[in-house]
């Protein structure tokens, strides 16, 4: 039984634990998270035979761009809030 958590994954949770309280319900938020990844993962590969035979195979290739562009787009995002945590980046100014 294949369990696994990917890349972007990984990294939203890695953002999700760093950005937030570190309180009982927001780690359970974080293990809500990881097991909803990683069940989606498992219903992916368990069902990737009748997804191809399908011809959903061309969609894949937008569905990863599109996935792509939100990774780069929350790196962005942490890298911003941890600029105006550290008081470096002054936006939007008061």
């Amino acid at each position: 039984m294949p369990a696994i958590v990917t890349a972007p994954g990984i990294a939203a949770l890695a953002a999700v634990s760093v950005l937030y309280r570190h309180d009982a319900s927001n780690e359970a938020i974080v293990v809500a998270l990881l097991i909803g990844v990683m069940v989606l993962n498992l219903l992916t590969l368990w069902n990737n035979e009748s997804i191809l035979r399908h011809g959903l195979a061309g969609i894949l290739p937008v569905v990863g761009w599109v996935l792509a562009v939100l990774q780069a787009s929350l790196a962005v995002q942490i890298v911003i809030a941890s600029l105006r945590a550290l008081e470096v980046l002054r936006w939007p100014a008061p």
